[in-house]
């Protein structure tokens, strides 16, 4: 997970970020990207997209007594 703020809309930075997210990629590893706005107002939403993510990648969430 990676939680970009303003300074990932500078284009050289977003280039960066794409690279990067595009390296790791060709490993199978996944990057899941928030802007940080949307963890502080639909916090739910980012929740809900982590949780799925987990799951499709195979976790199982045990129950808790």
């Amino acid at each position: 997970m990676e939680i970009d703020g303003g300074q990932h809309l500078d284009p050289a930075t977003a280039w960066a970020d794409m690279r990067r997210q595009n390296d790791l990629w060709q490993y199978g590893d996944r990057v899941l990207r928030f802007p940080a706005w949307a963890i502080r107002q639909s916090p739910g939403e980012v929740v809900h997209q982590l949780r799925a993510a987990l799951l499709a990648a195979g976790w199982r969430p045990t129950s808790t007594p």
